[in-house]
């Protein structure tokens, strides 16, 4: 089909170069066709202007008309079918459909082993950050405690003399024991008084204390008597 329409430019443009003016040498004046030709297709078909001389205008540019043919090839590239004709006869170079090649066993083992590991490490980052989150959710919360006992250990720590580090701490200790122990005392229960049981008279245990030692007066002075006798 291209070739079709190029040959009818090309039959067109030789029409429309017998009836331009002539030069002194008798030469087709191109430069003054402009002016003189309606046809559209004019000016772009210049560039072919040699391959319409005449057989006797052209001197050292004479050509048979295989020649005007193989000009043709090479002016404009002819579309045709098969890949090996295009880069037989096409100047230009034709775009070469991509070949698949199939990656060797080796390449991709070696791929394989670098995504494993590559997973390998993701996952044991993960496992870390849950961890790390388990350990947040499980930390008490924070109370007016720390930050005294954080300020505190800063003094402390200027300490030097292991003797007077150690009377610190017992101190120390010793009036947090305290404090704990003053607390369950008030918190602890009180055992309640049973209903069936009798109030606590402290007359009854003077009166049989009395009475004891009368009888025991009594049996010494029997005593007496007999080792007299």
């Amino acid at each position: 089909m291209c070739k079709k329409k190029l040959k009818n430019l090309k039959d067109k443009m030789r029409e429309v170069t017998n009836k331009l003016p002539k030069t002194k040498s008798g030469q087709p004046a191109f430069e003054k066709g402009a002016n003189v030709v309606r046809w559209p297709f004019y000016e772009p078909m210049l560039f072919m202007k040699d391959q319409f001389l005449g057989r006797e205008m052209q001197g050292s540019f004479h050509t048979s008309t295989q020649d005007e043919s193989l000009q043709e090839d090479s002016v404009l590239p002819t579309p045709v079918d098969s890949d090996d004709d295009t880069s037989a006869e096409s100047p230009f170079p034709s775009a070469e459909k991509p070949k698949l090649t199939q990656p060797k066993p080796g390449r991709m083992t070696k791929k394989a082993s670098l995504e494993e590991q590559f997973l390998s490490v993701e996952r044991e980052k993960l496992a870390n950050l849950k961890k790390v989150v388990a350990a947040e959710e499980c930390k008490e919360p924070a109370d007016e405690w720390g930050p005294f006992c954080s300020s505190l250990a800063c003094d402390l720590r200027k300490l030097k003399d292991p003797y007077l580090v150690m009377q610190v701490r017992g101190d120390i200790n010793r009036i947090v024991n305290d404090a704990v122990l003053k607390q369950l005392q008030r918190n602890a229960p009180r055992p309640a008084t049973s209903p069936h049981r009798m109030p606590f008279r402290q007359d009854q245990f003077v009166g049989t204390y009395n009475a004891s030692s009368q009888e025991i007066t009594q049996q010494e002075d029997e005593v007496t008597y007999q080792l007299l006798d």
